[in-house]
């Protein structure tokens, strides 16, 4: 587990930072990396985090920085920070966002000892921050019984039902009172001003759209990023799914050389989600041995939700909790340091088909074709005529675009969306077309990717399609451009021609997992309805158990689709019951 502490304190408050440093250096699971006069920084044994200092300043950079213009170049380079020496903290972070890229926080002490901080623009290293008697608190987890823990903890319902609402919120909502979290791309300052220095709509607005974009630049881009994360990895085990995003990551990690010693596809039993033809080609062509696995169902159980419930925030991550306990147990069987997955690509690389793309037809945005033959195509792909997407798109000219529904069960008090129910990504949108509109909510989506989970305590788990250069590129590349064409994803093709073999590359459909999840509802039947109709969030009043009961049989499961939602609550529900059990502990400790 790779995990850090940063104490930092005015000089009233030396007392009580030299007694929480003395403790917390008796604790086997940390050691003292630095130990200045306003600031301490422990890393995780083990595996631990790089750390850079800044030159000139008291400040330090936990985590993975990387160098964004060699990026862009198609190279890997750890960022050289000598030349932010001097700044503001608000420039320095906002250079930091600029001219460098990765997954790390930087604690940056104003005069008095007391810290600014700022997270990487997109979240990748979690970062969360309390007061202990007057010691100011940065840690990327949360231990309710150590020295340096927040006083008063305690379930904060109302974040935990705004979760309930709208799942994205989990990248920016810690649903415990006494912590809170510091959003990505958001600078704190201590006392509490925040400067949001990086936000994805300055990236994707219509007058900044790269028009002359190639498809060689986003190959150079994803090929710059693998090469940066690649480095200082001894054993890397690479997931491929058979799916163009994994194929994309194959072809990538070979160009970096990177040390593959594993390369593993899950399938499961159901046709649509068996891979394993495509997945195979792939491997072949790369000279990789693939290790295939099969997949059964998902059997909920209390142990299998308690794995990472711990965590600070509920782990959407580890939703297949089956797939998440097979992968880390995989990178102890093949003794790999790190698991490379292409996980984001849709989002990224524009999967989706909507009428909202024939909308920025309608505006002009380029097309790469004709726009009649690019409108002809996405008429073939959503099964529509032209006139009815075009109607459509009308209707929803300058409509922002609207959060996820609310799960069917919640009861009327908890149901309504609430003023801060909408991503801040999802703000001041201005200039966005609906169709990035979309494209930047499903990035919202996929933060949970860097949530808690079995895998990424078994190893470092890199997601490099989520990189900030290519997220950046992607939402600049007009929305037609990346999403319209014969295929999906036309643009992310074109960029891997000739490095991809041909029948993934002309493959026109895509893995389907909504059968295997239905099914293991249904399987999960006797554990679910206790588990929820008698548990802590109904106790709570915030799901009503006669409209869940409604929806809790075998028939209902199976052909309509509950999976999201019931999963959304599971995962809530074992949260809240392991935080409520822990914190009652502390309190015991304590007394």
């Amino acid at each position: 587990m790779s995990d850090f502490v940063v104490l930092a304190w005015r000089e009233e408050a030396a007392g009580a930072a030299k007694d929480i440093k003395e403790r917390l250096a008796t604790d086997a699971r940390w050691r003292v990396a630095i130990d200045s006069a306003h600031m301490a920084v422990f890393l995780s044994r083990g595996r631990p985090l790089p750390l850079l200092r800044l030159p000139g300043v008291t400040g330090v950079v936990i985590g993975s920085v990387f160098n964004t213009a060699e990026a862009l170049a198609g190279r890997g380079q750890v960022a050289d920070l000598t030349g932010l020496c001097g700044e503001s903290p608000v420039a320095l972070c906002r250079r930091l966002s600029q001219d460098a890229w990765g997954s790390y926080v930087a604690v940056l002490p104003g005069g008095d000892g007391a810290p600014n901080v700022f997270r990487d623009p997109l979240g990748g290293l979690e970062c969360l921050t309390w007061r202990r008697d007057d010691v100011f608190v940065i840690a990327s987890r949360l231990d309710p019984s150590g020295p340096h823990a927040p006083i008063n903890l305690a379930i904060d319902w109302n974040g935990v039902g705004a979760l309930l609402r709208q799942k994205n919120l989990s990248s920016v909502i810690v649903p415990l009172l006494g912590v809170e979290a510091v959003d990505p791309g958001l600078m704190r300052a201590p006392d509490g001003a925040r400067w949001r220095l990086w936000s994805p709509a300055r990236f994707a607005q219509t007058r900044f759209a790269r028009r002359d974009a190639r498809p060689e630049d986003l190959a150079a881009v994803v090929d710059g990023c693998v090469a940066a994360w690649v480095k200082g990895r001894l054993g890397v085990l690479c997931e491929v799914s058979g799916g163009l995003d994994s194929s994309i990551l194959v072809a990538a990690l070979r160009r970096a050389r990177a040390p593959i010693i594993g390369a593993l596809n899950h399938y499961w039993s159901q046709p649509e989600a068996d891979e394993r033809r495509f997945a195979r080609i792939v491997a072949d062509d790369a000279g990789l041995d693939l290790t295939e696995r099969a997949h059964g169902l998902l059997c909920w159980d209390a142990d299998k939700l308690s794995k990472v419930a711990d965590a600070a925030r509920p782990s959407f991550s580890a939703a297949d909790a089956n797939y998440d306990a097979l992968m880390a147990a995989s990178l102890a069987e093949f003794g790999a340091d790190s698991l490379f997955t292409g996980q984001g690509g849709d989002a990224v690389f524009y999967q989706m088909a909507t009428a909202d793309l024939a909308g920025d037809l309608l505006r002009g945005a380029p097309a790469g074709r004709p726009s009649w033959s690019a409108l002809a195509f996405l008429a073939h792909r959503t099964r529509r005529n032209a006139w009815s997407l075009l109607a459509e798109a009308l209707k929803t000219w300058r409509r922002p675009v609207s959060p996820h529904a609310s799960a069917s069960f919640l009861t009327d008090a908890a149901a309504p969306p609430q003023p801060g129910d909408r991503h801040p990504w999802l703000k001041n949108l201005r200039g966005v077309s609906p169709a990035k509109q979309l494209q930047i909510q499903a990035l919202t989506n996929n933060q949970s990717m860097f949530g808690d989970s079995q895998r990424a305590r078994a190893g470092r788990l890199i997601q490099p399609l989520l990189s900030q250069p290519v997220v950046e590129l992607c939402l600049s590349i007009p929305a037609p451009m990346l999403a319209i064409g014969e295929t999906d994803r036309p643009f992310a093709r074109a960029a891997y021609a000739g490095r991809l073999p041909e029948v993934v590359l002309s493959r026109r459909w895509k893995g389907d997992l909504s059968v295997f999840f239905a099914q293991s509802m249904a399987e999960s039947l006797a554990f679910l309805r206790p588990f929820l109709m008698e548990g802590r969030l109904a106790a709570q009043g915030l799901i009503d158990p006669a409209r869940l009961e409604a929806i809790l049989h075998r028939d209902e499961l199976i052909w309509f689709d509950h999976s999201g939602e019931l999963t959304l609550a599971v995962i809530l529900e074992a949260w809240v019951r392991h935080w409520e059990a822990a914190l009652s502990a502390a309190r015991i400790e304590a007394s």
